[in-house]
């Protein structure tokens, strides 16, 4: 089991996240107005939040992810419970999906599958 690490180089400069083994660089933006989810189809637009608040905020979503996985860790039958819900769903393909996942997290004998 691979751990994970969060390191902050500067107030400015970038953040290491290693994960399973693997790792990332991610670059903070540079100085300038914040852009929105636009900034990915081309258009931009200004962030309704101060870079103060834009910060807090990108810490709390990686305290959120660090805090979900250590859970996930804590708890492995989460992941056996989603394998057999996934190999259940590929093999039955459903028209209904929403139906189906309805019914196969309500079933009474979920717990021995």
């Amino acid at each position: 089991m691979s751990s994970i690490v969060l390191r902050e180089f500067s107030e400015n400069s970038s953040r290491l996240w290693a994960r399973n083994g693997k790792s990332c660089f991610v670059k903070k933006a540079a100085p300038g107005p914040l852009l929105g989810p636009g900034h990915v189809t081309g258009t931009t637009m200004p962030s309704p939040l101060t870079p103060e608040q834009q910060v807090n905020l990108n810490k709390q979503k990686i305290d959120i992810r660090i805090e979900n996985e250590q859970y996930l860790r804590e708890h492995p039958e989460v992941g056996l419970l989603l394998q057999k819900f996934y190999e259940g769903i590929l093999i039955d393909k459903p028209q209904n999906t929403v139906e189906y996942i309805t019914k196969w997290f309500t079933q009474p004998d979920l717990r021995q599958k």
